[in-house]
């Protein structure tokens, strides 16, 4: 938190307007504010409290598309409660259970669910068109990230970022018997 404490708000008008507009159209309470700041290469929401979206200093505010996928994505998390999910029950179930090798699992699993289930919500959210656009933003972030993160195995012999942009391109739209079964 002190770390990332001296980000300061959005500076681009457009992104600040956008931002603003996302926040407010979720309904969230309290309400979540963007900020940015140089030390993240990629966004990342935190704080349950106060939320904030941390965005990087760089951000590209002029690809309005993209910076609306990203905080929809972000916003998501913030408001299922992801960062409560993660870093309290997951974390202490893997800490209180570091020697069992299906806690870790668990743990990952789960934090793969939790992405690809707020993917999910961001293509229901900007429609079924936006998905080519969407995969072609999470590649862009992969870039962000340098080094190797981004080519992290997810366990089942692929990336994690090869896996969520596959199930972002399988996302159909739900027909009206699927919906009445």
């Amino acid at each position: 938190r002190r770390r990332f404490g001296d980000a300061l708000p959005v500076d681009d008008p457009a992104g600040r307007r956008l931002a603003d507009g996302l926040v407010a159209g979720c309904g969230l309470r309290p309400r979540v504010r963007v900020r940015q700041s140089d030390r993240v290469a990629t966004p990342l929401p935190y704080g349950t409290v106060r939320p904030v979206v941390l965005m990087p200093a760089d951000f590209a505010w002029r690809d309005a598309d993209a910076a609306r996928y990203v905080l929809v994505h972000e916003l998501t998390h913030i408001r299922r409660f992801d960062g409560v999910l993660k870093q309290l029950v997951l974390a202490i179930a893997a800490c209180i259970h570091w020697f069992n090798p299906f806690a870790w699992a668990m743990y990952a699993l789960a934090n793969r669910d939790i992405e690809l289930s707020c993917d999910e919500a961001v293509v229901r959210s900007c429609g079924i068109s936006s998905r080519g656009a969407y995969a072609r933003t999470l590649l862009a972030m992969g870039e962000r990230e340098g080094g190797l993160v981004p080519l992290l195995q997810s366990g089942f012999g692929k990336t994690a970022l090869e896996e969520r942009i596959g199930a972002i391109m399988r996302i159909r739209r739900t027909s009206l018997a699927a919906a009445a079964a």
